[in-house]
């Protein structure tokens, strides 16, 4: 084992990040410790880690207790060197297939998507978990055929919370009776509407994104017309949903599967994979990460995503009970 070798091993789940290894002049270091070598090693907890360029292996002991919010060890992944670009770009690619399989299986196992406008509290729905909402005419071409995910979703990121997923859907949705919704409530809706506003010359709403959390019943009246169009367009929109029943906060498995799913799925400053196409409404948003990075996302959209968090939402949609359509 030489000693001037570096070694940095990386575990991450929610937001809880441990790092390893042992350190090299002149190379980056990120909180490493001298007890790893440049080939094999053992974090304190007893993990082993494997050979190779990128080598994986299985997490145990107290590491993988603390995760103990997960059905199944997670894994180390280890870089002993940078990857130039297009390594990165192919690497992203095999993991967006591997993204869309497991939403593929999760497809079969809940009997296909949803649409929101057809949806309610009376249908069975879990009590926490992240979405994936779908649009007509968006197609997936780099990765395989059928619809690309334009949003991904959560709830319940604040310890204490009470948000329950369907809660958080009819937010998005807008009451059954009315459809009118309330944009101040829900981002989603907040840049939908104002794409609409851009692509629609007859729509007009000086109050729409004003940045206020509430408005008197007169201005709510005046955007009664934008809040409908938005939730047509939502509420036409497919979707699927992964059970994930964490408590909630800030570090839940939920958050980490949102972030990361983003992450994976944005084309904000990158080469972009399954683009979004020519008449894409994002296109209209007033938001440059939305028009940027093909999502109706804004956070999440510019970050690094880890990798291993494709076989983290794999496993969770095998613990999915299949159900009738």
């Amino acid at each position: 084992m030489q000693s001037n070798s570096r070694l940095a091993a990386r575990i991450k789940i929610g937001h809880s990040t441990a790092f390893w290894g042992a350190a090299r002049a002149g190379a980056d270091q990120e909180r490493v410790s001298p007890d790893a070598g440049p080939e094999r090693s053992a974090c304190r907890s007893g993990c082993r880690i494997g050979m190779g360029n990128r080598a994986i292996a299985r997490c145990s002991s107290r590491t993988g207790a603390r995760l103990g919010h997960l059905p199944f060890t997670p894994r180390v992944i280890v870089h002993t060197r940078p990857r130039p670009p297009w390594t990165f770009a192919m690497s992203r690619i095999s993991h967006l297939r591997q993204f869309y399989s497991a939403l593929s299986e999760l497809d079969k196992r809940l009997g296909g998507p949803r649409r929101l406008s057809e949806c309610s509290a009376s249908m069975s729905w879990p009590l926490r978990g992240v979405y994936f909402f779908m649009e007509c005419g968006e197609v997936r071409g780099d990765t395989g055929g059928g619809p690309r995910v334009a949003r991904v979703g959560t709830h319940a990121l604040r310890t204490g919370s009470k948000s329950r997923l369907w809660d958080r859907l009819a937010n998005h949705r807008g009451p059954a009776s009315t459809r009118r919704g309330n944009h101040r409530g829900s981002i989603f809706r907040l840049i939908v509407g104002t794409a609409l506003i851009e692509r629609e010359s007859g729509l007009v709403c000086p109050s729409w994104d004003d940045g206020s959390d509430s408005a008197p019943r007169e201005i709510r009246n005046r955007e009664q017309e934008l809040e409908i169009a938005v939730s047509r367009v939502i509420g036409d929109m497919p979707f699927l949903w992964l059970p994930v029943e964490d408590e909630p906060g800030p570090s839940s498995l939920r958050g980490y599967i949102e972030q990361n799913a983003i992450a994976l799925l944005s084309n904000y400053q990158r080469a972009a994979v399954d683009p979004p196409s020519e008449s894409w409404l994002g296109h209209h948003c007033s938001r440059e990460r939305v028009r940027l990075s093909g999502l109706w996302n804004s956070q999440h959209v510019d970050e690094t995503y880890d990798p291993t968090f494709v076989e983290t939402m794999a496993h969770l949609v095998d613990r999915v009970e299949s159900r009738e359509c």
